[in-house]
């Protein structure tokens, strides 16, 4: 069991993993990013023992980052969603991502665990969340659902 989540962020410049780590410390404790010691874009992120999930950073021109971006703007385009379009917008303005690769830990322990990381990304940084085929979403709620 395993999600992909894509925390779009804009207006700022993306944060780097020992900036995120130090936000996650914020919201508890025993939450820690080990970083992956030959990609300084990659960590595991714990809670306590729990691995939670592996966490990268990418930025525009990286091949994933431009990769996934041109997938989830074909996937917009398809929809009959007026905020398709804004969210499009949003996107091509992105300065990063960071993709969370949820594992079994995570899922787990969703609503207790990483539901309140997201929180503080969204309370930190201006963006936008997307996940799977579920769709995208602001701090709000779902903005765009995908088919």
């Amino acid at each position: 069991m395993s999600t992909f989540m894509r925390y779009f962020i804009s207006g700022t410049e993306m944060a780097s993993l020992p900036e995120l780590g130090a936000l996650f410390l914020e919201v508890h404790e025993e939450y820690l990013l080990l970083a992956d010691p030959i990609d300084e874009n990659s960590a595991e992120l714990y809670f306590g023992e729990v691995l939670l999930g592996e966490l990268e950073v990418n930025r525009p021109g990286d091949d994933l980052f431009d990769g996934d971006l041109e997938d989830l703007l074909d996937e917009l385009n398809k929809q009959d969603d007026p905020a398709a379009v804004q969210v499009s917008a949003w996107l091509e303005e992105a300065s990063g991502m960071l993709v969370i690769h949820v594992l079994r830990g995570g899922h787990e322990q969703y609503d207790t665990l990483m539901s309140p990381l997201i929180d503080s990304l969204f309370a930190r940084y201006d963006g936008v969340l997307q996940v799977d085929t579920e769709g995208f979403f602001n701090r709000d709620g779902r903005i765009v659902s995908l088919l």
